[in-house]
């Protein structure tokens, strides 16, 4: 695990996507409790939406009748990354909400891992 965390130091930072398929538990979690947890950590959950556990990612809350969370190996059709990503998603606002858009590099991370399956490792 050592070896992992420092040779993906930067995309852990947010400066980069990792040289290898990036790890749920090192490259993506992290990104989210930093940048998620106010409104979607720790009992918080706007829009009935939750990010506390593997399991609550793919929930959707209140969207999920509406667009699939996560499609695994499409960043594109997954609604998660596209509230990230677009100014204007296709329903609601872009998140974080009310702050400044998560970093290129931190959205080529989450990216990255949806196209290599969304796996939880």
């Amino acid at each position: 695990m050592f070896a992992v965390s420092v040779q993906n130091q930067e995309a852990r930072l947010g400066r980069g996507v990792p040289a290898r398929a990036p790890h749920w538990s090192v490259d993506v979690l992290p990104q989210l409790v930093s940048n998620c947890a106010q409104c979607h950590f720790g009992g918080n959950r706007q829009g009935n939406y939750a990010m506390d556990s593997y399991v609550e990612l793919f929930s959707g809350g209140d969207f999920a009748p509406m667009a699939p969370t996560i499609v695994a190996g499409y960043p594109d059709r997954s609604f998660l990354f596209e509230k990230v990503d677009r100014r204007y998603p296709g329903f609601g606002v872009q998140m974080p909400e009310g702050l400044p858009p998560l970093s290129q590099s931190v959205r080529a991370v989450l990216a990255e891992w949806i196209r290599a399956g969304a796996r939880r490792d």
